[in-house]
């Protein structure tokens, strides 16, 4: 007589159930808010342009003149010199549309951040480059007069309004099925789609070990190692 042995099932933890969060919202609504946010950096160069009347060239040689006469002058006094240029440069500027204030960002590298099972929206940030602009100091502004650039920034400022919008739709909904199910079959089994949000290191023996300090491969070499 033949005994049929059931292979264990699969039992979603914390490290699973995060994971298959993060790798739904980076394949998913992740892409298109970089996107957007690349985007948004472009019209914030953009926009920077008409800075300081549209004389934005100028001031920034002035201050690179500035920045030089500094090294200069630290060199040959041996003291320590600094200009301040903080009120005319900054990491973003604020636009003035249509009597609305949006604020636009330098942006170079965004990035979407890592969401856990206590993530209820969408987070992200990104690094920003430090440029010229007479709108990047509280209470200052550049206006924004083209209607076409206009149109752009706020269809850009819309869109990512709602795409953050629906995030939390989505991150709620993947949270309360991942709940709702104990095991990796039964995920599977009521979110069949669900299979492309598993990453693929997770093969069956690292989803059975996961949360451990190290894999089993790890332990197995460090005890041999330790034996020899």
């Amino acid at each position: 007589m033949t005994t049929t042995v059931k292979a264990p099932k699969t039992r979603l933890n914390s490290v699973i159930r995060s994971a298959i969060v993060n790798k739904c919202i980076a394949d998913t609504v992740g892409k298109r808010v970089v996107a957007l946010l690349k985007e948004e950096g472009e019209l914030a160069r953009e926009a920077r342009k008409l800075s300081f009347g549209g004389q934005i060239d100028q001031i920034e040689k002035a201050i690179q003149s500035l920045h030089a006469a500094e090294k200069k002058l630290e060199k040959e006094t041996q003291k320590s010199v600094y200009v301040n240029t903080s009120n005319i440069m900054g990491r973003g500027l604020n636009v003035n549309i249509r009597g609305m204030t949006h604020h636009l960002s330098f942006v170079s590298e965004p990035v979407i951040a890592t969401h856990s099972m206590k993530s209820s929206r969408l987070e992200y940030f990104s690094e920003s480059d430090y440029l010229a602009t007479d709108g990047a100091s509280y209470g200052s502004q550049v206006i924004v007069r083209n209607e076409d650039l206009q149109n752009r920034i706020l269809a850009n400022r819309d869109a990512l309004e709602d795409l953050e919008s629906e995030a939390v739709t989505i991150l709620s909904t993947i949270k309360a099925l991942l709940r709702s199910c104990q095991t990796l079959e039964k995920l599977l089994e009521m979110w069949p789609e669900a299979k492309d949000y598993i990453p693929d290191d997770l093969s069956p023996k690292t989803v059975e070990t996961a949360g451990l300090p190290i894999s089993i491969s790890d332990l197995n070499n460090k005890l041999t190692n330790l034996a020899a």
